[in-house]
């Protein structure tokens, strides 16, 4: 799979889990059935989507993901959330 469609998947994976957060005031059924369903979906891409910083910290300790590579994703998983609160606040900050 190229890397931008992984980054686009992650991107939109952690959009749609801080969607949940956000918008749902932290119910944790709707959370957990976000998050389920978008490991679902990365799996059938063949494409290991982390999604949330603690997975990611976790591959990266375990040395399963290089430093590098876990910057950039920990950066959209920033973006995503910027974006969610962009939304939520009506596109102010």
């Amino acid at each position: 799979m190229n890397k931008m469609n992984e980054y686009i998947i992650e991107y939109l994976g952690a959009l749609i889990i801080s969607y949940a957060l956000v918008f749902t005031h932290e119910n944790p059924l709707i959370v957990a059935a976000a998050h389920g369903s978008v490991l679902y979906i990365s799996r059938n891409t063949n494409f290991k989507g982390y999604f949330v910083p603690l997975s990611l910290i976790l591959e990266y300790l375990l040395h399963r993901i290089d430093l590098v590579e876990a910057t950039i994703r920990l950066g959209i998983q920033i973006l995503a959330a910027l974006s969610i609160v962009l939304i939520y606040k009506g596109g102010t900050l």
